[in-house]
């Protein structure tokens, strides 16, 4: 403000660009007024401003100017629709899972006792005095995880914990079989560990719970164990209960074991 511009000089005596004077009187000459010309001369230094405003004004190449936001973030041009993605029991999953979203809070268990979390209240039996690494399940709330390892057979146990629905599980029985691909991310290479052999999901009532399980044959090196996932309803929104059970594969003993706890579980 306050800084001249070329091409408007201000009015003043003897400055650069005045116009001569209005003569008292006549109709012509030399000295006459020519509103044409001050007109044109008008319309010319708008048309400079308004060019040098648009210049350094405009926004760069690939901003997105959103009023009130920042135009160095381009907004997005839609959001997904509330048809993009069915939740509750049936359809699809919406978005992304997120394998990291748990909060990875280890609870107090009292094998060969009621212990509860995540919405269920559940028995350990007292030999499965092992507990797991919460790191190995980073995906689930508030864990309550037990293994036993009989004389010298392979570990077998169960994990129960919250997962969040907002981590892309809104669907309970897809997550049931999508949290296979979490497993495969947090398991521990040094295990021999290759892979998995999914399942299909089905129906299935874990002590006095409906939910919903898949089963997956877990190859390591030297031997292969049966993981099973159940998903059920805590009773609180935004949260699945989780009740997963490792057992070697054809052991019958381990399975008899794995069925006192899941027998044991309430709401």
């Amino acid at each position: 403000m306050g800084q001249e511009r070329p091409g408007a000089q201000p009015l003043g005596g003897g400055a650069p660009g005045q116009m001569p004077p209005i003569s008292g009187g006549g109709t012509g000459g030399s000295g006459a007024p020519r509103l044409g010309v001050l007109i044109v001369a008008g319309v010319i230094v708008l048309a400079l401003v308004a060019g040098l405003l648009f210049v350094v004004l405009r926004p760069k190449g690939g901003e997105t100017v959103d009023p009130g936001g920042d135009p160095t973030h381009p907004q997005p041009t839609a959001q997904p629709s509330e048809t993009d993605a069915e939740g509750g029991n049936g359809g699809e999953q919406s978005g992304e899972i997120d394998c990291m979203a748990g909060n990875q809070t280890a609870v107090s268990v009292r094998p060969g006792e009621d212990n509860q979390t995540a919405g269920v209240v559940f028995r350990i039996p007292e030999e499965f005095v092992f507990r797991p690494e919460t790191s190995y399940f980073p995906y689930l709330n508030d864990i309550a995880a037990r293994l036993t390892t009989p004389g010298e057979g392979d570990q077998f146990g169960v994990v129960v914990g919250g997962l969040p629905t907002e981590a892309g599980f809104q669907n309970q029985e897809q997550a049931s079989k999508d949290l296979f691909e979490c497993l495969t991310t947090s398991m521990d290479s040094d295990s021999g560990f290759t892979g998995f052999d999914v399942q299909d999901t089905t129906e299935q009532q874990v002590g006095s719970v409906p939910g919903y399980a898949t089963e997956g044959i877990a190859s390591y090196k030297d031997s292969k164990k049966l993981w099973t996932v159940h998903t059920l309803d805590s009773g609180t929104e935004g949260i699945w209960t989780v009740v997963i059970t490792i057992e070697p594969v054809d052991d019958p003993a381990a399975s008899k074991k794995l069925d006192e706890t899941l027998d044991s579980v309430r709401a």
